[in-house]
C-alpha cells in the first residue's frame, strides 16, 4: 500500500495489478511470474516489479512504462531515480545498494543489507550485525549506528522514525535512537504484512 493510503498492488490470476482505492481503478502491470520484489513510492504514482534480471517501472498516473536492467530489488523510488539491488544472480549482490538515474547513469551508495530509503528520500536505514545503520541515501556516508539487539527493519513510519518487528511494533528515531509505540500499528507480528514503501522480497 502506498503511504498517502490510497493505492494498493497485489498478485491475482499470475498478474501484478494496482488499485486506486478511491474510484476502483485496477492497472494491470506485468507478469507475476518469478517476482522478487514489489515496490511502490509513498505518493502512489510510482510501482515497481521485480524480476532476477531486471525491474519494471510503472507511472500509474501517465501510463509510462520503463525498464532498469540488471536490478532485482527496489529500495527507494522517486520521479527520476532507482535505488536498487543489482545482480541478484551473483553471490554477494544483495547487499549492494546503487542509484540508477532516468539516463542510465548509477552509482553506488553502499554494502547495505536490507536497506530501505526514507519517504523524503534523503536516509536509508539497514541492517548491521549490533543495530540499525542510518545513512546518507545519496552518497551512502553513515550517519549513525542505533544499537539494538533485534534489528529487523521493516519499513519507514516517516521522515524520521523506522518500524520494527516487535511484538508490539517499535517505532525507532533516527536523530535520537528513541523508541515508541504507536497505536497505529498492530499489537503482535503479522506474517507478510505491507508497509508502504517497502519491498515486498518473500515473493521471489
Amino acid at each position: 500500500m502506498s503511504g498517502d493510503g490510497h493505492t494498493i498492488v497485489y498478485v491475482h490470476n499470475s498478474r501484478v495489478q494496482a488499485r486506486d482505492l478511491r474510484d476502483g481503478t485496477v492497472h494491470d502491470l506485468a507478469d507475476a511470474g518469478r517476482l522478487t520484489d514489489l515496490h511502490i513510492s509513498f505518493d502512489g504514482r510510482d510501482v515497481t516489479v521485480s524480476y532476477r534480471d531486471r525491474t519494471l517501472i510503472a507511472n500509474l498516473r501517465t501510463g509510462e512504462r520503463r525498464t532498469v536492467p540488471d536490478i532485482c530489488g527496489v529500495s527507494g523510488l522517486s520521479a527520476t531515480v532507482v535505488w536498487g539491488v543489482p545482480g541478484c544472480e551473483r553471490r554477494g549482490e544483495e547487499a549492494r545498494l546503487v542509484t540508477v538515474r532516468r539516463d542510465g547513469t548509477g552509482t553506488f551508495v553502499g554494502k547495505l543489507t536490507g536497506g530501505l530509503v526514507s519517504p523524503d528520500l534523503r536516509l536509508v536505514a539497514s541492517y548491521e550485525v549490533d543495530g540499525v545503520l542510518i545513512s546518507d541515501a545519496t552518497s551512502g556516508k553513515k550517519i549513525k549506528l542505533i544499537k539494538r539487539e533485534n534489528p529487523d527493519i521493516i519499513a519507514w513510519f516517516n521522515d524520521h522514525e523506522v518500524i520494527v518487528e516487535g511484538s508490539p511494533y517499535q517505532l525507532i528515531d533516527v536523530k535520537t535512537g528513541d523508541k515508541r509505540h504507536d497505536p497505529a500499528l498492530p499489537d503482535e507480528w503479522i506474517p507478510y504484512l505491507a508497509w508502504p514503501g517497502a519491498g515486498n522480497d518473500w515473493l521471489g
